[in-house]
C-alpha cells in the first residue's frame, strides 16, 4: 500500500513538472536584455533650484508586476538603472532587465515574459517591506513613517514614490518607454542655525512632524486600484513622520539644511515640527515649532517657513 502511495506521489510530481515545462515553453518572451526608458514628470515636485529636484540615481530599480501572472507566486521582475543612460539633470534614464542579475534577489535566472505589466518604483527601496498584486489591486507596505538619509544637505536623495504605470511588452521586444506620476507630496522644512553661544559645533540629527490631538493623518501602506490608479487608499495610520540622517549634519549660521518628507495626499490638521540635534560634547538639543493644518496634493512640493535654532 505504501509503495502504491509513493508511485502515485511521484507520478503526480512528474505530471506537474511536465505541465510546468510545457507552460514555460509556450509562454512568449520579451527580447533579451529588455531596456525601458523612464522619465520623471514635469510637476512642481521636479523643479530645480529650490531643493526639491527629484532625480533618478544609480542603484534605482523599476519593478514589473504582471497583469496576468502565471501563478500566485510570480513575484516582480527587476529592471536596474543603467548609469550611462542618465540624461542631463537625471530626469530620464534607462532601466535594463538582466535575468542573471541576482543582487535584487528577484530575477534569479528567469526569462522576462511578454505581456502587460504595472511598472512600479518605490524609494527608499531598502524600506520596502512588502509589495504584492492581485487581480484588482497593488499593495505596498513602505516605511515612509521613518525616512532615513545618508549625509545629504537637502535631505532628499531622490526620495519619491511614483504611481504605477501600465506597460505592454510585445513578444521579442527589446525596448520601451514610460512616464511615471508622483503618488506623494513632498514637504521641505528648512532648518537654520541662528545664534550659538555654547562655543561648540551643533549637529542636526532628525526632524519630525507630529499631528496634534492624537490625529493620525500619516500612513505607511498604499493600496492602488489596478484599473483606475487615481483610486488610492491608505492604511496603517500614524501620528508622525520623521526624517533622520545616518551622519549628523553640521549646522552653520545662515545656511539652511532642508529636511524633505514624503507625505501621501492628506489633510494634515494642526501639527508641530520637532527638531532634534546635539552639541559636540553630546548634549542633546530639541526644539518645537507649531504649524497650522494644510491640504497636500500628490505631485507638489511644499515649503514651510524656515525654522531658526537659537542655542544658548
Amino acid at each position: 500500500m505504501e509503495s502504491m502511495k509513493n508511485r502515485m506521489f511521484w507520478g503526480l510530481a512528474v505530471m506537474l513538472a511536465v505541465l510546468s515545462s510545457c507552460q514555460k515553453e509556450d509562454r512568449p518572451l520579451a527580447g533579451s536584455g529588455y531596456r525601458l526608458t523612464a522619465s520623471t514628470p514635469a510637476t512642481r515636485l521636479a523643479l530645480e533650484g529650490d531643493h526639491s529636484t527629484v532625480e533618478w540615481s544609480e542603484g534605482d530599480c523599476l519593478f514589473l508586476l504582471p497583469r496576468n501572472p502565471q501563478s500566485a507566486w510570480e513575484y516582480p521582475y527587476t529592471l536596474n538603472l543603467d548609469p550611462q543612460s542618465l540624461s542631463e539633470h537625471n530626469t530620464r534614464a534607462d532601466f535594463v532587465y538582466n535575468k542573471d542579475y541576482r543582487a535584487s534577489g528577484w530575477n534569479m535566472g528567469r526569462d522576462l515574459p511578454a505581456g502587460e505589466y504595472d511598472v512600479v518604483y518605490v524609494n527608499p527601496r531598502l524600506d520596502m517591506m512588502a509589495m504584492m498584486s492581485t487581480v484588482d489591486s497593488l499593495v505596498f507596505s513602505v516605511s515612509l513613517i521613518s525616512q532615513v538619509s545618508q549625509f545629504d544637505p537637502t535631505g532628499l536623495l531622490s526620495s519619491s514614490m511614483y504611481s504605477p504605470g501600465t506597460l505592454y511588452i510585445e513578444q521579442g521586444s527589446v525596448e520601451g518607454s514610460i512616464a511615471l506620476d508622483h503618488t506623494c507630496a513632498m514637504v521641505g522644512i528648512p532648518i537654520q542655525l541662528g545664534t550659538n553661544t555654547t562655543g561648540q559645533e551643533a549637529y542636526l540629527d532628525s526632524v519630525k512632524v507630529v499631528a496634534a490631538n492624537d490625529a493620525t493623518p500619516f500612513s505607511a501602506m498604499v493600496h492602488i486600484n489596478r484599473n483606475d490608479k487615481s483610486k488610492i487608499n491608505y492604511y496603517s495610520p500614524a501620528s508622525e513622520l520623521k526624517r533622520s540622517w545616518q551622519t549628523p549634519v553640521l549646522l552653520q549660521s545662515g545656511e539652511s539644511i532642508y529636511a524633505h518628507l514624503l507625505v501621501y495626499p492628506t489633510v494634515t490638521g494642526d501639527v508641530s515640527v520637532e527638531v532634534y540635534g546635539h552639541l559636540a560634547d553630546g548634549t542633546l538639543l530639541s526644539f518645537d515649532f507649531p504649524r497650522p493644518g494644510r491640504t497636500l496634493e500628490a505631485g507638489y512640493h511644499y515649503n514651510v517657513d524656515t525654522k531658526v535654532l537659537n542655542i544658548n
